[in-house]
């Protein structure tokens, strides 16, 4: 049994998962809810910056998703090749 790691396939994905990680970045306010001072729309700036934390940690997992991804399909790809070449080595013997 082998396991057989499509680098270039691997590093396309991941680089496509960090980028939609690193796109998630804070929205603003439009400056006339900003400025309110009614207690409800005070709400809903504070559930605002609720989301825009919750939509950054998103964002953070993501692209963390990606590198350990990448991570562990750079191993398995060292590990692919480290037997490939033990077994060539196997033969030559």
């Amino acid at each position: 049994m082998s396991i057989k790691v499509n680098k270039s396939n691997l590093t396309a994905r991941t680089a496509a998962l960090r980028t939609a990680g690193e796109a998630f970045t804070p929205q603003q306010l439009n400056t006339t809810a900003a400025r309110s001072t009614i207690s409800s729309v005070q709400n809903s700036i504070d559930a605002h910056e609720v989301a825009n934390q919750i939509h950054i940690k998103v964002g953070e997992n993501l692209v963390r998703s990606a590198n350990l991804i990448e991570n562990i399909g750079d191993r398995l790809f060292a590990l692919d090749t480290s037997a490939a070449n033990n077994f060539l080595g196997a033969d030559e013997r």
